[in-house]
């Protein structure tokens, strides 16, 4: 077992890594709402909050969860050894994911471009969007090598996880990303939406392909671990 990395306290108490992820999840905040609300040209918007209140959550609970050494590795700028493909698509799908899919929704609110979406629909859609959301928080719970770019961590001392949702799935993070990316804009009520949602879930189900290859070549354990357990996303399906 490779050895746990220990951070040292900042000056204000907290880890470096938990105090950079809380000041960008800040900033990032002001940007959703500022794409979202801003989009849509009003604030009179209860799906729109309560998309946003998903969001403060998730960015506020990894910092009790979660290993303070990942969330400085998921903040951390310019990270060693990222797979050039990955480099291109990230690129492609944080902006279909972070900006596309938020500001097309609040335009659909504002100009009617969607049919109505029912409002049983958009609260199944909310239930759906904060499970996957919370699948996603265990992931980071269960793999303190869960990075958001792909690559092997030999910095880290990286090792295959089996342990939580890895029992079950090899990619259960892509599983959580590809829901909530086609579960977001049915909350909002903007069937528009699933064009950019749809896309960006397409590149993560790409890119799971692309990582599953990586991880096999490079990291070691993860060939047998891949024979164990054999699905990436769906339980008997794939």
């Amino acid at each position: 077992m490779a050895p746990t990395m220990q951070r040292e306290p900042s000056a204000g108490g907290l880890p470096e890594g938990v105090r950079t992820w809380l000041w960008k999840g800040g900033v990032g905040l002001v940007l959703i709402a500022a794409l979202l609300f801003g989009s849509a040209g009003t604030l009179r918007w209860a799906m729109g909050w309560a998309v946003f209140g998903v969001y403060l959550v998730v960015a506020v609970v990894p910092v009790f969860v979660a290993d303070p050494d990942l969330l400085a590795e998921r903040t951390r700028r310019g990270k060693k050894g990222q797979a050039p493909w990955d480099r291109a698509l990230f690129a492609v799908y944080g902006t279909l994911s972070g900006l596309v899919s938020l500001v097309v929704p609040g335009l659909d609110r504002r100009l009617g471009w969607s049919a109505p979406v029912a409002v049983w629909l958009q609260i199944a859609a909310l239930a759906v969007y904060v499970a996957a959301w919370a699948l996603q928080i265990w992931v980071m719970r269960a793999n303190r090598y869960y990075s958001n770019v792909v690559r092997i961590q030999e910095d880290r001392g990286q090792r295959v996880v089996t342990a939580g949702p890895y029992a079950v799935l090899r990619h259960p993070g892509y599983l959580s990303g590809i829901v909530t990316e086609l579960a977001r804009p049915l909350v909002l009520g903007s069937l528009w939406g699933l064009l950019p949602g749809g896309l960006a879930a397409l590149l993560l189900a790409v890119r799971t392909v692309l990582e599953d290859r990586t991880l096999r070549a490079a990291l070691p354990g993860y060939a047998e671990y891949a024979q164990s357990v054999r699905y990436r996303l769906l339980p008997g399906v794939w």
